[in-house]
């Protein structure tokens, strides 16, 4: 078959091959990191497939730094029920789940960011089941640490520790310092909820150290880098959890003045004047 546009002839695999190409490029790093860590299926059709589900999270995952939960959660609850239907009828492999799992964390941090906390844990959990199919170490500690957090943010801290124990085990020597920077600084809010502050100290000089040794990129499922202002954010809430108001003060007025966005800048005002425990920080975006 050849296909006449703008007066240049061209085969049907020609066409494909340059709508694979403009797709992956318009739906942005998720899908091109997803293929970069699995061997993409060799039927072309399930790669655009692949592409198209994994585009659209990304995208919602960097809208929600400046759009309300409230506006956003309903889109990805419709992007996740497709994307449950699609994987199960066509795309039951690793990199199928992957591509699950991270909607269901969107909608599960949406959910906890709503205050409706049946639909996050249970989001939550799906996505750490998916993780566990997708085969990918790093889904996996990313999705069981998001999890900790949220107990730890509801009230359950040592349950919460347990799974952050449970997310670090599943890092191997090959997992970014991205993963743990912010794995460490989750732990430090744990540990602060829980009043040990030597553990918490520890944490936190780990995600210190780990921050300063980014280099390049965040791997996915990282979206964005670790950086030192989320890093000094999560300080001031695992300060605050173990009463150490001078020290959390000092850490909320260190990032005042530093690029933020506006959803996560309204939440850190919200914890300096009365939410000490890190409220919108249960997880890096």
């Amino acid at each position: 078959m050849v296909t006449a546009r703008f007066g240049v002839s061209a085969t049907r695999s020609e066409v494909l091959a340059r709508h694979r190409d403009v797709l992956k490029t318009a739906l942005g790093a998720s899908a091109g990191a997803l293929l970069a860590h699995y061997t993409p299926p060799a039927d072309g059709d399930s790669s655009d497939l692949i592409a198209a589900m994994s585009g659209p999270t990304t995208h919602y995952r960097r809208m929600e730094q400046a759009v309300s939960s409230e506006q956003l959660a309903p889109a990805v609850d419709a992007h996740l029920r497709l994307s449950a239907g699609i994987v199960a009828g066509q795309l039951r492999n690793a990199t199928g789940f992957a591509v699950l799992s991270e909607v269901a964390g969107l909608a599960a941090w949406l959910a906890a960011d709503r205050g409706d906390n049946a639909a996050a844990r249970r989001r939550y959990g799906e996505a750490v089941q998916h993780a566990g199919r997708a085969h990918h170490p790093l889904l996996a500690a990313y999705m069981t640490a998001s999890l900790g957090h949220f107990a730890v943010e509801i009230g359950d801290p040592r349950q919460g520790a347990i799974l952050l124990d449970r997310a670090e085990a599943q890092l191997d020597q090959s997992a970014p310092s991205t993963a743990r920077a912010w794995l460490a600084s989750l732990r430090a809010v744990a540990h602060g909820a829980l009043g040990d502050k030597p553990a918490a100290f520890a944490a936190l000089r780990a995600a210190e150290e780990a921050t300063s040794r980014q280099r390049g990129e965040p791997v996915w499922p990282w979206v964005f880098t670790f950086d030192r202002a989320k890093a000094i954010r999560y300080r001031a809430g695992a300060l605050a959890r173990l009463g150490d108001l001078r020290g959390a003060t000092t850490a909320y007025v260190a990032i005042a003045n530093m690029p933020t966005a506006p959803k996560p800048r309204a939440l850190l005002q919200l914890g300096r004047v009365g939410r000490p425990t890190g409220a919108g920080l249960r997880r890096h975006r």
